[in-house]
């Protein structure tokens, strides 16, 4: 991953008087496009900033206002004010310092007193041949400080990175095109207060098609991970047959639970866990906590059928498409396999055979 802007605000109430105070930065704390005098990040927070959308429960979604997809947030236009049509920044300071007092107005204009505010960083990344703009709203750990007037990083400790609460990940080479609606990532918290003023800082919301395409990708990436690891197709499908166990079981009522990607991972790899929920993440974006599409969730599960004469095993998506049932209750298999149209040929060619030889008499 590469680190190309950073810059820390700080919008914050004050203990003692409860008012909110607000410091921007005048200069980036790193740039990658700079000289290297302004690099004051340690090696450690470098890394930390890399890895802090790596492992969270995060949301998946899109810009929009009040449900609407095509109407802009704040927070977006002024993304297309500094990125235009692409993903290189014509101003990262000055584009973050309107995004900060977008921020420190709504804990005024809305009166949230109970909303502390914290350290605003705001960083652009490249990963996996993506650019990405980052904010995360984070605290001080215990005993460290910041140089408040500066705002620099002073030691890698001081900034609270491992404890993600309000965070969001917009991937710029998507939302530039225009040809997706899944490139925010975000974390906005449980609190009902919490989450809503900062989804309304960002402008996201979650992905109305979430549960269908991250029920149908997640199996695909158990496909991929167990054709990866060498396994043949009947241990694919115990794998899968594995996560659609653990996911109905969460499921289940009276008390259903979150589906979390950690524990279809464990049930599905068990001894490979962290390996697949890290590529499911970082190949196929799927945040922590799943959203479940229950009629997805049934193409988990092959039909299979067996009597005294005949045993089929088959996926569900092929219902309607290459096998049919009609009105008079026939099956037919439009687009047979390779193999039982090779092994029926044969079998009618032998029977032939058998037909033509004469009988021989003792």
């Amino acid at each position: 991953m590469l680190i190309k802007h950073v810059i820390i605000h700080v919008v914050m109430r004050n203990e003692k008087t409860g008012e909110l105070d607000k410091t921007l930065r005048q200069k980036e704390n790193y740039s990658f496009v700079d000289d290297g005098q302004s690099n004051d990040l340690t090696e450690q927070l470098t890394n930390d900033l890399g890895e802090l959308f790596g492992s969270a429960s995060l949301s998946v979604g899109e810009f929009g206002v009040g449900g609407n997809a095509d109407l802009d947030p704040p927070f977006e236009q002024t993304l297309k004010k500094y990125f235009g049509s692409g993903t290189e920044c014509s101003n990262f300071t000055e584009m973050t310092h309107s995004l900060a007092n977008q921020y420190y107005n709504i804990l005024i204009e809305d009166s949230l007193t109970s909303v502390k505010g914290g350290y605003l960083v705001f960083y652009q990344y490249e990963s996996r041949n993506c650019d990405w703009l980052a904010v995360a709203i984070v605290n001080k750990t215990a005993g460290m400080n910041i140089q408040d007037q500066s705002l620099r990083v002073v030691a890698s400790e001081i900034l609270d990175l491992k404890t993600l609460h309000l965070a969001a990940a917009i991937n710029l080479t998507k939302w530039s095109v225009e040809v997706d609606s899944r490139y925010i990532r975000f974390k906005a918290g449980r609190a009902a207060q919490i989450r809503d003023y900062f989804q309304k800082f960002i402008g996201c919301q979650q992905d109305k098609h979430a549960a269908r395409v991250e029920t149908q990708t997640l199996k695909t990436a158990i496909q991929e991970f167990g054709r990866l690891k060498g396994y043949d197709s009947d241990k694919i499908e115990y794998k899968v047959a594995k996560a659609h166990e653990q996911i109905t079981y969460t499921q289940k009522p009276p008390e259903p639970q979150p589906v979390l990607l950690g524990h279809v991972a464990n049930a599905a790899f068990p001894d490979v866990a962290d390996e697949f929920a890290r590529y499911a993440r970082e190949q196929h974006n799927l945040p922590e906590e799943l959203s479940i599409h229950n009629p997805s969730l049934r193409q988990y599960v092959r039909i299979s059928v067996q009597s005294k004469s005949l045993t089929m095993s088959f996926d569900r998506a092929m219902v309607g498409k290459s096998i049919n049932l009609d009105e008079n209750g026939n099956v037919t298999i439009s687009t047979p396999p390779d193999d039982l149209v090779k092994e029926i040929q044969k079998e009618l060619a032998d029977r032939e055979k058998d037909n033509d030889e004469p009988t021989t008499s003792s």
